[in-house]
């Protein structure tokens, strides 16, 4: 009697357990995850869990949305065209130039700026802007706050500054590049490399700001240009307190340079000289200080001389004319005591 009564009793200790583990697994639920392993999610917790999510969501606010649009333009008609164009504008401040483009080119061609003074030389002011996709680009310059000078903003695009998509769609010289911004930058032998570019000339006053903008040149190109016989005419000469401004016409190659000087007889000065890039047509214009301290009657002169030994002149514009000016011709060919020839006119200053 005593072994049934303990095989009943083991029997039900077995009931009870079963019981027990069932009613444990009543909270909870099962999730498969994707190995096919199973994992236990206690229900009871996740209502706990949920009440807590309920408070915070009551608590907090409704927040104002609004798209975000671009301050992109419309894509110009005419982009990537290779007759380049531009508007540029520049607006003076106190202690910043802002700049902002319209153009056709590429987006992302590069666009550089630089201002450069005869009279001073300035280090750093210069940038780079890139070209959005409706063909804008903007950026700012240091103000040098320099009064006493005339400030050149050089505006560039140059190829080997370009990604190779824009070197492959304008040339990798930039020889496919058209229009009156284009012009000779540099040279590999009789291989020419080309730019865009555009000069906007500005003398700063002290405390008047102004706003300047780009203009398209009009070039008049003539029929002798790069005939050996150089020509130097139509130079028109206006002075101030400070400069003569020489402006003229040749017939050399696009980016010949020419070595204008304020020649003073009676007297050794040095200083009074410029080097200026003729134009695409052969024009040029230049600026040369107005000498100080000098006799009202004193003799003075304007000399406009073409060499090929000074100045850097490119490979190409000395293969044509003569590495030594040899090539050279005309009525305005002299040589120097070295031989070597060179063009020259000389104007006296009434």
């Amino acid at each position: 009697m005593s072994r049934k009564k303990g095989v009943f009793y083991l029997v039900l200790t077995a009931m009870l357990f079963l019981i027990l583990v069932g009613c444990s697994e009543a909270g909870k639920t099962s999730v498969e995850s994707g190995d096919n392993e199973t994992e236990e999610v206690d229900v009871n917790e996740s209502e706990e869990n949920k009440g807590e999510t309920e408070e915070e969501e009551s608590s907090r606010e409704v927040v104002n949305v609004s798209a975000v649009t671009s301050d992109i333009g419309d894509v110009p008609q005419d982009q990537g065209d290779y007759e380049v164009r531009w508007e540029i504008t520049i607006e003076e401040q106190e202690e910043l130039y802002l700049i902002t483009g319209q153009s056709n080119l590429l987006p992302e061609s590069k666009v550089r700026v630089s201002a450069n003074s005869d009279d001073y030389t300035f280090i750093g002011y210069h940038t780079n802007m890139t070209v959005e996709k409706d063909g804008t680009f903007k950026g700012e310059l240091k103000h040098p706050q320099k009064y006493d000078t005339e400030i050149d903003f050089i505006f560039e695009v140059r190829a080997h500054m370009q990604y190779d998509e824009i070197k492959e769609h304008y040339g990798e010289l930039f020889e496919n590049v058209q229009g009156p911004l284009v012009a000779a930058n540099t040279s590999d032998g009789e291989e020419i490399e080309y730019h865009v570019v555009s000069v906007i000339s500005h003398a700063p006053k002290e405390d008047k700001y102004v706003t300047l903008n780009s203009k398209i040149p009009d070039w008049n190109f003539r029929e002798d240009q790069g005939d050996l016989e150089v020509k130097i005419e139509n130079v028109k000469v206006e002075k101030d307190d400070e400069r003569f401004y020489i402006k003229g016409e040749t017939n050399l190659l696009d980016g010949s340079k020419l070595h204008i000087e304020v020649d003073l007889p009676d007297y050794i000065s040095f200083g009074y000289t410029n080097v200026t890039k003729v134009n695409p047509d052969g024009s040029f214009s230049s600026r040369v200080k107005y000498p100080d301290g000098i006799a009202e009657d004193a003799e003075m002169n304007i000399v406009i001389s073409f060499h090929l030994n000074r100045n850097q002149q490119m490979d190409y514009i000395e293969l044509h004319y003569g590495l030594d000016g040899e090539n050279l011709t005309g009525e305005l060919v002299e040589e120097g005591r070295d031989g070597k020839k060179f063009s020259q006119l000389k104007l006296n200053i009434q």
